[in-house]
């Protein structure tokens, strides 16, 4: 019995596709997309009749509880009465929740930063979460944090009067744009600041930001997400599923006759400047990248080129 086609996959040459049109000016149409030993398996068509394969690895092992709740929940979005997301593809963080079917607000939320979202954008959708502060201490300038704001830890020294612990844990994933990065750290020290007794705790609202794209070439929405405890953004469990995913990806497209072969990665991390791939790739067979004229990785709504394309497959 065939493999069913993951979200990842068809999400992985639906990118590549917009890639290689926007970038490249090359127009490659997809003919057959299949699945073995857990890669998608594409056959394109070039402009100038040749033929070219693509094949498409997750860098994280696919969870059928995981995948289910994706399901439901793309299934919720394209029930909205007269909404139209086609192309729509939610990126969920690593280690996020995803949305249950009948979170109504949830939902809306989603409908609205997709609304007016053109094929080939992309945008963003905040969900409320609650962070925690707790005084611990008068003495200093110095606030300790766990969770999406660890690596800002700094920027609050100076700013703080006394000792302070954040939980910032419910965010999994920042906003692009540095400036309300910077509001969100400025409204954190006014409300750790408003704590006057060490021992007290109080909450903070904030959003969890998550990224939204609307890819051409899709039928209906699509939501990508590893099990919560996959770790899928750590580099061990990255460099073991590129290994597994390259040696399946190399073995299947030989059974592709194709003048052109691509592979394209799929990642869940919370940005792609925070990717492991690139890593992971130079601890492969050199021999492993003659199979291929291009390598290249998804995640978090965008593309990354990994290697190529060679000058042999006249890829623009």
């Amino acid at each position: 019995m065939p493999e069913s086609i993951h979200s990842f996959a068809e999400v992985g040459v639906a990118q590549t596709l917009d890639w290689l049109r926007r970038q490249r000016g090359v127009a490659a149409e997809l003919r057959e997309l299949s699945s073995a030993e857990g890669v998608g398996l594409a056959r394109l068509a070039l402009p100038d009749d040749r033929g070219a394969a693509l094949a498409v690895v997750p860098l994280f092992t696919p969870d059928a509880e995981t995948d289910a709740r994706c399901a439901a929940l793309a299934h919720a979005l394209s029930d909205a009465a007269g909404a139209d997301l086609d192309g729509l593809v939610l990126w969920t963080p690593p280690g996020a929740p995803i949305p249950a079917p009948d979170d109504d607000a949830a939902l809306q939320r989603i409908r609205e930063a997709a609304a007016g979202l053109a094929p080939g954008d992309r945008a963003e959708v905040g969900f409320p979460v609650t962070l925690g502060i707790r005084k611990v201490g008068d003495e200093g300038s110095y606030l300790s944090v766990q969770g999406g704001l660890s690596p800002h830890w700094a920027r609050f020294t100076n700013q703080v009067f006394g000792q302070f612990q954040l939980d910032s844990t419910a965010l999994h994933r920042l906003p692009q744009d540095p400036d309300k990065v910077t509001q969100l750290v400025d409204f954190l020290v006014l409300v750790a600041n408003g704590i006057r007794t060490a021992g007290n705790t109080t909450t903070a609202p904030a959003e969890d930001t998550w990224s939204l794209q609307r890819l051409p070439g899709l039928a209906g929405p699509r939501v990508i997400a590893a099990a919560p405890a996959a770790e899928p953004e750590q580099g061990g469990p990255v460099r073991k599923a590129l290994r597994a995913g390259t040696r399946a990806a190399i073995t299947e497209l030989e059974r592709f006759p194709a003048s052109v072969r691509l592979i394209t990665y799929v990642g869940v991390f919370r940005a792609i400047q925070e990717e492991t791939a690139s890593i992971a790739l130079r601890g492969l067979d050199p021999a492993s990248f003659a199979h291929f004229d291009v390598a290249c990785l998804v995640a978090d709504a965008e593309l990354r080129v990994l290697f190529g394309p060679t000058p042999e497959s006249r890829l623009g």
